[in-house]
């Protein structure tokens, strides 16, 4: 697990520029710019670092649930077959983390992301279901679409999550993020400052090579918050 610090001497090897911990071996020498390659500075790379995590938050949400909205539903006519598409009336709601189906029959059921199904299984057979309960979801621009579609009275509650913080001082790590995924943070970080060194003959090349992995890392970090792929890692939260 990475601190600012650590992130700062990680992306500075990606850029092939020796951190001064790796001459002198001393722990307190964390992040410290080598006297014979100051650029680029302490700041340039925080800056970079967090255009990364900026970047991410953009793409996915993996902080701490920080609203949840209930919605009630009404059963679908009879002979339904399809989706049911729920209209969402609240701004609040963004892509959500989870959505748990709840109905008057006492069935509760946590619905999976439809690009699970997609992906893995495929959706087309779900799109032919009578109504019933549902398992699966998706967002439909201003609805919320759900197959099979109900078929007795429902509530179904969706759980929106916040950001990943920035980093400020150097001994801040990076949250909610597994250790093993936080290498799209210091990749990211590399492309930046190589779109920064215009007079780099190498910036180009670089960029072409890294920023391919960093996109990887990117949608692994967006399968393992749809819980397509799980961890093992310490993953860091705020108290």
């Amino acid at each position: 697990m990475l601190s600012l610090a650590g992130f700062r001497d990680a992306v500075r090897r990606r850029l092939d520029i020796t951190p001064l911990i790796d001459v002198s071996g001393l722990p307190t020498d964390t992040g410290s710019p080598y006297s014979s390659q100051p650029y680029p500075s302490n700041q340039q790379l925080n800056d970079a670092i967090n255009s990364a995590i900026s970047t991410l938050n953009a793409v996915v949400r993996c902080g701490n649930i920080e609203n949840v909205v209930s919605l009630d539903v009404q059963p679908c006519p009879a002979n339904w077959r399809g989706p049911q598409f729920i209209s969402l009336q609240s701004s609040d709601i963004i892509e959500p983390f989870n959505v748990v189906y709840n109905d008057v029959l006492n069935r509760n059921v946590r619905l999976t992301n439809a690009k699970y199904y997609a992906k893995s299984r495929g959706a087309e057979p779900f799109r032919q279901y009578p109504a019933g309960s549902p398992q699966m979801w998706w967002m439909a621009g201003n609805s919320l679409a759900v197959v099979p579609g109900c078929s007795v009275p429902a509530q179904i509650t969706l759980a929106m999550s916040g950001t990943v913080p920035a980093l400020v001082t150097d001994t801040d790590v990076v949250q909610y993020i597994p250790a093993s995924l936080q290498e799209y943070i210091t990749l990211q970080a590399a492309v930046v400052i190589s779109m920064m060194r215009t007079r780099d003959i190498d910036a180009s090349t670089r960029i072409q090579a890294i920023q391919p992995v960093a996109q990887m890392f990117l949608e692994k970090i967006v399968a393992w918050r749809a819980g397509e792929v799980e961890t093992v890692d310490t993953v860091t939260t705020e108290e």
